[in-house]
């Protein structure tokens, strides 16, 4: 398993891949969850494991929620209300990017 410490850089590098540099500024680690498959994407557990699916239903992830600001924030909008928040899956074995989803916050 990868160690969360070096799965929450992979994700910190993914976003600024996906939305560059330039646009996006002030990224921030706010949360961070050892997770198994059924427990994010997929809506539905299943009554029984079948033999052949454990080996893809037993995986586990790391799901880890980071905030950033865009590059040129408008001064008349407070720094909360422009806060973004995105929520990574990685692989927690290989530490592979399965989805980015957008995280509202209430």
């Amino acid at each position: 398993m990868i160690d969360v410490k070096d799965d929450v850089n992979m994700a910190s590098a993914h976003l600024v891949d996906l939305l560059g540099a330039n646009a996006i500024s002030d990224i921030r680690l706010e949360e961070v969850e050892l997770a198994h498959r059924g427990e994010w994407i997929d809506d539905k557990t299943p009554d029984a494991v079948l033999p052949e699916d454990a080996d893809v239903w037993d995986k586990s992830y790391w799901l880890i929620t980071l905030s950033f600001l865009p590059k040129t924030p408008n001064p008349l909008i407070a720094e909360s209300s422009q806060r973004q928040y995105k929520l990574f899956k990685l692989a927690a074995e290989t530490g592979d990017l399965v989805a980015m989803k957008m995280r509202k916050v209430a």
